[in-house]
């Protein structure tokens, strides 16, 4: 006569003959993987990091289409390995969207090297400029 014990083992093996679509061990993280949600807050502290240094280095004297400029946003496109720049050119501003344009094309070597020096990572993110009008203030 069988004992409970090697009944209910009996029972378990009938169970596991069957295979099912669901029968596969669960997903496992890696220790250095992280969440979705957590990748794109370090995303966006990120591109507010970038933005500041842009920030800083836009405006600047040496060029005089850049000196009414503001950075709107920073973005990842598609991700943080390239980031679309939105700049809002002035209504009043003397210069046109293309030769700004232009401009950021020539400087975006030295905007890249400025980015390198302030953030620890081991790739500067390619850099895309957006041009927006900006709004009139009263």
């Amino acid at each position: 006569m069988k004992s409970d014990d090697a009944k209910r083992r009996a029972a378990a093996r009938s169970l596991c003959a069957d295979l099912y679509d669901d029968d596969r061990p669960p997903p496992r993280r890696r220790e250095g993987q992280r969440s979705e949600s957590s990748n794109d807050r370090k995303t966006m502290q990120f591109c507010a990091q970038v933005r500041r240094v842009l920030q800083s280095h836009i405006p600047s004297h040496r060029c005089p289409e850049f000196i009414d400029l503001f950075i709107e946003t920073v973005e990842p496109a598609p991700d943080a390995s390239r980031l679309r720049v939105v700049i809002s050119i002035p209504a009043r501003s003397l210069h046109t969207p293309a030769a700004i344009h232009l401009q950021l094309a020539a400087m975006t070597g030295f905007l890249r090297s400025e980015i390198a020096s302030a953030i620890s990572r081991k790739r500067v993110p390619t850099l895309s400029f957006d041009l927006t009008p900006g709004k009139e203030s009263l």
